[in-house]
């Protein structure tokens, strides 16, 4: 991503910043797997939270079939 997107997405009041401590080795890895795929960091990062969330979302839909 260049860094006019980062800037771009700063000042876009549609984005929120979201931050965790995650393990050093998670990190290593998911860098590196980054640069392999010449995915940006930030675009990997919104794919895995979109894919979680869809996971939890069939969980609630499940879960209210199953009461």
């Amino acid at each position: 991503m260049k860094i006019c997107n980062i800037v771009a997405r700063r000042d876009d009041p549609s984005y929120a910043q979201l931050s965790g401590y995650i393990k050093k080795e998670v990190v290593k890895e998911f860098k590196m797997a980054c640069t392999d795929l010449e995915v940006s960091q930030v675009d990997a990062i919104e794919e895995a939270i979109n894919l979680w969330l869809k996971n939890y979302r069939k969980r609630k839909t499940t879960e209210k079939e199953a009461s």
